[in-house]
């Protein structure tokens, strides 16, 4: 979270709406100098029943603050999620189903382009989760749509893979999801 009051308290709500509810939220402040800090209290003290850790670091980046929060995790299965996207309901629960049934150890699901004033959906994305699809990114044959809140990865395939690169801004997931198709293929769920 960097200056997200405009969309922190729907993020949360969609996270915290989850179907599947075995989770934890860990919400790295990276520096926010804006009133999102104020907002998440006021959500957490409204929703005692969510579990959400707020943790406050220097402004560093979106690469750090994916890193801190996965250094602070207890969980096997890690989500990224940008503060301001929104899940479906049943994002995590078909997420976790697939892992467990498939044994896989990541799983990328489809996703919604909205127009942030009315959520309107412009269009829906089934990324290209494979090396093909990340070099098309990378050359811009085609647009890949490698965003890191579609991905659930275990915490072991992350540890294998390596943490985010703080160097980079931009093109951080994307050289991520590089590394991460070295040590494990991403099975994707379509949904419409």
């Amino acid at each position: 979270m960097f200056n997200a009051q405009e969309w922190i308290v729907g993020l949360l709500t969609s996270v915290g709406n989850q179907s599947y509810q075995n989770i934890e939220i860990i919400l790295v402040n990276d520096g926010s100098t804006d009133s999102s800090t104020e907002l998440v209290a006021i959500f957490s003290k409204n929703n005692p029943r969510i579990n959400l850790r707020l943790i406050n670091q220097e402004n560093s980046g979106v690469s750090a603050a994916r890193n801190e929060g996965v250094r602070n995790s207890n969980g096997e299965l890690i989500s990224f999620v940008d503060s301001d996207d929104i899940w479906i309901r049943e994002k995590l629960e078909h997420q976790v189903k697939e892992v467990l049934e498939s044994s896989t150890s990541a799983v990328a699901c489809s996703y919604a382009i909205f127009d942030d004033s009315d959520l309107t959906i412009l269009d829906i994305v089934h990324p290209d989760w494979s090396i093909g699809g990340v070099r098309n990114w990378l050359l811009f044959r085609s647009y890949g749509g490698l965003l890191s809140s579609s991905l659930m990865i275990t915490k072991e395939a992350f540890n294998r893979t390596g943490p985010f690169n703080v160097e980079l801004s931009l093109s951080a997931d994307i050289e991520f999801a590089w590394r991460l198709l070295k040590v494990t293929p991403v099975k994707l769920i379509k949904k419409k």
